[in-house]
């Protein structure tokens, strides 16, 4: 099995800031930082407040390059669910 093939899950993929060492006037001011691979922020519902109770199945696996771990795709059950926002992944 492993990580998902393709590309991540484009909804809950947002763009992230470069922290490079530089303060608000460009200079450097800590040394040994910047360079490396531009990355994009993974959206980790980690209090699951919307889908309390709710059964979910796991999709796939997916790679995030911002922590040590792989992150999983959840589709949850939502039939009887009034919580517009749990229709979503």
């Amino acid at each position: 099995r492993g990580l998902g093939k393709g590309k991540p899950y484009e909804p809950l993929v947002r763009g992230k800031k470069r922290i490079d060492g530089r303060n608000n006037s460009g200079r450097i001011c800590v040394w040994g930082r910047g360079g490396g691979h531009k990355r994009k922020r993974r959206v980790v519902d980690f209090k699951r407040k919307a889908h309390w109770g709710v059964d979910g199945r796991i999709v796939r696996f997916e790679y995030d390059p911002n922590r040590s771990a792989h992150i999983a795709l959840v589709r949850y059950d939502t039939e009887g669910v009034d919580d517009p926002t749990s229709r979503e992944w």
